[in-house]
């Protein structure tokens, strides 16, 4: 009996498997399928004139914990255990960096606002000075990388997620987590 085998031509073979969650991401692997939808977007020029970009990026986890801060004190009520309620508040989000080599293949497909599958990225600790999100990852894109524009209604636009005013008063804050202009979206 004869088998048929197909071998891969190239090291960008696009996949059938499910999709996976943000909050899950972690560097065990680099191999991770992802719904999701940019909801920051910026470039970087380093002192060598070499420019990146770095976005971030959701997934329809992030309906969990959007609108209002009356609807996350809800959901935190109703949550078991708080700190990990929180944990997971702090995970639904990421950062993802297209270096200088990736970003001809990937810079005009990516838009604010806009929903992707994306696959296959170096998983590393973030470690940066300044975090542009709290998720203890960050993601990098690779010449494995995949990234296609693909509708994913169930993905929202991105609404704002406001410190509140006691957390910041209690000294309840990250010094090396950057809130500002985009970057406070969920």
């Amino acid at each position: 009996m004869d088998q048929k085998v197909e071998v891969a031509t190239s090291k960008k073979v696009q996949g059938k498997r499910g999709y996976e969650k943000i909050i899950d991401v972690n560097d065990s692997k680099d191999v991770w399928n992802l719904a999701v939808r940019v909801v920051d977007l910026w470039t970087v020029i380093s002192k060598g004139r070499q420019e990146s970009m770095d976005m971030i990026i959701v997934d329809k986890e992030v309906i969990c914990c959007l609108f209002y801060t009356n609807d996350i004190y809800y959901v935190r009520r109703s949550y078991v255990n708080t700190s990990l309620f929180l944990n997971w508040m702090q995970n639904v989000k990421i950062q993802l960096t297209v270096p200088t080599e990736e970003l001809a293949e990937h810079k005009e497909k990516l838009e604010l606002n806009k929903t992707y599958d994306m696959q296959n990225f170096r998983v590393l600790k973030n470690e940066l000075v300044v975090k542009a999100c709290a998720h203890p990852f960050r993601l990098v894109a690779s010449g494995a990388t995949i990234i296609m524009p693909k509708d994913f209604p169930e993905i929202p636009v991105a609404k704002y997620n406001f410190k509140d005013f006691g957390e910041i008063l209690t000294g309840n804050y990250r010094t090396d987590l950057l809130i500002g202009k985009g970057t406070n979206l969920l």
